[in-house]
């Protein structure tokens, strides 16, 4: 699922609970409503449930926090193996284009670098209210 489907559905589940639950427009923070606060709120949790209910989240961020940690790594490996068959092609290549066809190939390459970040950067600022 990408990025920009996960976040419509999760925009989806917010508008539907809150329109569920009642929740007013001002009382959803308009710099972002996340986190437990806002989903006692939104589900309406008692006091009796409020404590364990807050408990159970903090748990599961600090799992998650975790869980991202253990899989930085495996990310950087990745980004490391792709920076290397990028070398490995540039070596390939460089033996069959012209010097100025390899410039125009890593130029397009920086090109399109720029363009992803851009583009990721974008898509991030356009979900930033969920985090």
């Amino acid at each position: 699922m990408t990025a920009a489907v996960s976040g419509k559905i999760m925009c989806v589940m917010v508008i539907g609970m809150i329109m569920a639950f009642g929740v007013s427009a001002s009382e959803v923070d308009k710099k972002g409503h996340k986190g437990p606060e806002f989903l006692l709120k939104v589900l309406q949790v008692s006091e009796q449930q409020e404590g364990a209910f807050l408990a159970i989240m903090k748990e599961q961020h600090e799992l998650r926090k975790m869980i991202h940690q253990q899989y930085q790594s495996l990310r950087k490996e990745e980004r490391h193996a792709m920076e290397e068959l990028h070398q490995e092609t540039i070596d390939k290549i460089s033996v069959v284009l012209t010097s100025e066809q390899l410039e125009a190939f890593k130029e397009l390459k920086r090109h399109r670098r720029s363009q992803h970040k851009m583009h990721n950067k974008q898509e991030a600022d356009k979900y930033a209210h969920y985090r």
